[in-house]
Formats: structure tokens, C-alpha cells, sequence
């Protein structure tokens, strides 16, 4: 059996397509119920669809904020717990080339989003075809396979620090990159896909995008 086609490599490549889905079910899900309320038709007010309702508004009125929930359940829990079971973090250096155009979809396709189509097209193209150059250079990295290594600064520190490394790394891996990368690339993500940012002209666009992917790098 070639390293391609073995075990661990076929779990790792089922594991990778299936680890966004709770985000992504629940969004849809968000949108599904939430689409009447915007159209301003009401629903029934039983004790758990009440709440379930204002969970949904909550998310409508602040996509933002229920993006960096998201993020923080989906990756930083639900990542560093299998990275702890696998002994590997390499799904976060795997999903930092997947997770710009995510985030782009996701605002594009927001119930109250207003944003200029022209600008928004060619963010999204320009994101896709940046996405597609990082992971591929991913996979080239990794000979073709999935999960082959993890970053080697978090291997150093898995070494030098054995013992207490399974809570060190929730930090260090997942909390610090949503405070320091993902939040300001959220943000600029937000203002590029709203209609009221002041991102007038190719320029200004270009320059926003240049300094997202100047992070991710």
C-alpha cells in the first residue's frame, strides 16, 4: 500500500472534509430560519425554537461576532482535541489556506450583507486563486499526503515542553492565532465585503488583500 493510498492518510483526508461541517450545518441551518424573520414573517414561540430563534438573531445581527464563536468552538476546541488524540496540529496549517475563502463566502452570503458585486467577484476570485497556490504548495510540502508533519516551531515546542504541551498548545496553536491572525483578517474581510467601507477603486482593494495574505503567509 503506497503512502497515498495507506490508512492514516485516508482518514486524514476524510477527517480534513468533515471537521468544518458543525459550523457549516449550523450556519445553514442559521439561514434557513433566520430568512423569514428578515422578510419579517414571524414563527412559532415554543420554549426550545424561542431560543433557537434568538440564537439565529443574535448571528443575523452580528456576523462578526458569531464568526469568532464559530471559529473558537469549530477550531480552537474541536482542532486542539484532535490534535491531542493525533498527536499532530497539523489541521490548522492545512485550514489557513481553506479558511479565507470560507470566510469571504460566508459574509458574501450573509442575510443583511450589502456590498458592491463587482468588488465582491473579484475579492472572491482573487482569494480563491491565492488559496489554491497555498495549498498547493501545502501538499507539495507534505509529498501528497495529508497530515504528513506538523509546523516544525510546533513540533520544537511539543518536544520542549512533553509534559504540559496538551494545554500549551490550545494557546499557543489555536487561542493566539484567532486574537492575532484571524481576527484582523475577519475584520478586513467584513469591510472589503460591506458596501459603507470606504475600499473605493482597484487600488484600494488590491491593497486590502495584499495586506490579508501578508498575514497568512
Amino acid at each position: 500500500m503506497t503512502a497515498h493510498t495507506s490508512s492514516l492518510n485516508v482518514q486524514n483526508a476524510l477527517l480534513a472534509a468533515l471537521v468544518p461541517l458543525p459550523s457549516i450545518c449550523f450556519y445553514l441551518a442559521m439561514l434557513r430560519y433566520s430568512i423569514p424573520d428578515v422578510d419579517g414573517v414571524g414563527r412559532d414561540e415554543t420554549f426550545w425554537n424561542a431560543r433557537w430563534g434568538a440564537l439565529c438573531k443574535w448571528g443575523v445581527r452580528h456576523p462578526l461576532g458569531l464568526l469568532n464563536v464559530l471559529f473558537f468552538l469549530n477550531v480552537n476546541l474541536l482542532f486542539w482535541f484532535i490534535s491531542f488524540v493525533q498527536h499532530s496540529t497539523w489541521l490548522i496549517d492545512l485550514y489557513w489556506s481553506i479558511l479565507p475563502v470560507m470566510i469571504t463566502h460566508y459574509f458574501s452570503s450573509h442575510p443583511l450583507a450589502l456590498y458592491d458585486q463587482l468588488r465582491s467577484k473579484a475579492v472572491t476570485l482573487l482569494v480563491w486563486i491565492w488559496s489554491i497556490r497555498l495549498t498547493h504548495s501545502y501538499f507539495r510540502r507534505e509529498n501528497w499526503n495529508w497530515g504528513e508533519r506538523e509546523d516544525w516551531r510546533f513540533s520544537n515546542l511539543r518536544k520542549k515542553h512533553v509534559k504540559n504541551w496538551w494545554w500549551i498548545s490550545f494557546f499557543i496553536v489555536y487561542v493566539s492565532q484567532q486574537v492575532g491572525r484571524f481576527f484582523w483578517l475577519a475584520s478586513a474581510f467584513h469591510c472589503m465585503q460591506s458596501i459603507e467601507a470606504n475600499f473605493h477603486g482597484l487600488f484600494g482593494m488590491l491593497w486590502q488583500l495584499a495586506s490579508v495574505f501578508r498575514v497568512l503567509q
